[in-house]
């Protein structure tokens, strides 16, 4: 089975019978061995989620969870930015 690992401390955690993932949207995004993980992760910096816990193991879920690198969602937090301050002034 291919390992998944959590995205910030990197633990191994295609033996786990759970995880932990952020969603918002109807999106999920990431896995997460714990719950500080997932909230302290730079992923949530950007999609400010809510933190889920899902009782089956990882790999069941692998095509449900997205992935995003940081810097797609960095560039994301920037133009949802530069929306609300046309929206605001325009």
């Amino acid at each position: 089975m291919d390992a998944t690992r959590c995205l910030r401390c990197d633990a191994d955690l295609s033996a786990s019978t759970f995880f932990y993932t952020i969603a918002r949207n109807s999106y999920v995004f990431g896995f997460f061995c714990s719950r500080d993980c997932a909230q302290e992760s730079e992923h949530n910096k950007y999609l400010k989620a809510t933190v889920l816990r899902i009782a089956h193991p990882p790999a069941t879920h692998k095509d449900l969870v997205l992935t995003p690198d940081i810097r797609t969602l960095k560039q994301y937090a920037e133009e949802l930015e530069r929306r609300k301050i046309r929206e605001k002034y325009f």
